[in-house]
């Protein structure tokens, strides 16, 4: 399993983790899931357009919110992509970064 493959997570180490229960798990990884594909498309409109502070604004929602689950992962991807904007960094691949994010987003079972 890769650092950006989430498809065989284990639910019981997870939640020990964080401090919760595993049947609580699915739901926190199920509206995690949903509301960073949504900021995912925002995120790719505000690359397009060359919306800086709001790569920023949008990618530090995602880091915290991967990060307060453990994903690590994906929230040192988040991360660079929200460092890189502040820098107005515009030679920084960003489609690059938002689609490896994607993929270790979609790539969880539940």
């Amino acid at each position: 399993m890769s650092n950006l493959d989430y498809s065989e997570i284990n639910i019981e180490e997870l939640a020990s983790c964080i401090g919760v229960q595993a049947k609580h798990i699915p739901l926190l990884l199920g509206s995690f899931i949903s509301e960073s594909l949504g900021s995912l498309e925002q995120l790719h409109k505000a690359v397009e357009d060359k919306e800086y502070d709001k790569i920023a604004k949008i990618a530090h929602s995602i880091k915290g919110s991967a990060a307060n689950l453990q994903l690590l992962s994906l929230s040192e991807l988040a991360r660079e992509l929200e460092l890189q904007a502040k820098e107005k960094d515009s030679d920084y691949d960003y489609l690059q970064q938002l689609e490896m994010l994607k993929k270790g987003i979609e790539s969880f079972q539940i």
